[in-house]
């Protein structure tokens, strides 16, 4: 019964993703069930988040509900646009030479810092790290940052956004570590734990120059 619930929401998700805005009483008779049927289902996938209605109010008549896919939901879908970066990283660098890749995501890290410090000028250390957490939170990296007993911060993070990238190219690994240096000014920053080697999250460990320069 639940594989049949489920092959019943999966194709009501596609036929909403082939044309958007259906009602109730459309989805019952192209899946040729109950509109009671399509109804328990449809207020499950909105508990899931994965759809949203809009009213439509006719000058005669009740208002009826037509139902669209929400972001969450465009996710239960293939996307092949990892694949077609590694590609076009790969067709670029037999073309023009790993210089050029290194340029690349160098323009990047430049266009990112620049963004970055206009948000956090004027800005002490934690609240850096606040700020950059709540940028890669925004990017899918499912961030986090903590003080540790030694005084130093460690900013974790739980998810790559870009590993079909980051298992095929060093570089962008390495703009990452180059960019969190550049907006942690006065700091230490180094990798210590990394996903690309199969751990379960990338960790940076981040030292005030005072308290290198103490212990050393």
């Amino acid at each position: 019964m639940d594989r049949q619930h489920g092959s019943t929401r999966r194709t009501i998700i596609e036929s909403l993703k082939r044309q958007d805005g259906l009602t109730a009483n459309e989805l019952a008779a192209m899946l040729d069930i109950t509109s009671m049927a399509v109804r328990k289902h449809l207020t499950q996938l909105e508990a899931e988040a994965l759809i949203q209605s809009t009213v439509e109010r006719r000058p005669v008549g009740r208002p009826v509900n037509h139902f669209h896919l929400t972001e969450a939901a465009e996710r239960l879908f293939p996307n092949t646009s990892d694949r077609l970066t590694v590609e076009l990283l790969t067709d670029l660098r037999i073309l023009s030479g790993e210089e050029t890749v290194d340029r690349l995501f160098e323009r990047r890290t430049d266009r990112l810092a620049e963004e970055l410090s206009a948000a956090m000028a004027g800005q002490t250390l934690e609240d850096r790290l606040e700020t950059l957490k709540t940028h890669l939170d925004k990017n899918g990296y499912l961030a986090a940052w903590e003080r540790t007993p030694e005084g130093d911060y460690l900013l974790k993070e739980y998810h790559c956004a870009v590993s079909s990238v980051a298992n095929s190219f060093t570089q962008p690994c390495v703009s990452e570590l180059d960019l969190f240096r550049r907006l942690l000014p006065g700091v230490s920053v180094t990798r210590e734990h990394h996903m690309t080697e199969g751990e379960h999250l990338c960790c940076y460990r981040i030292r005030i120059e005072s308290a290198i320069a103490t212990a050393s």
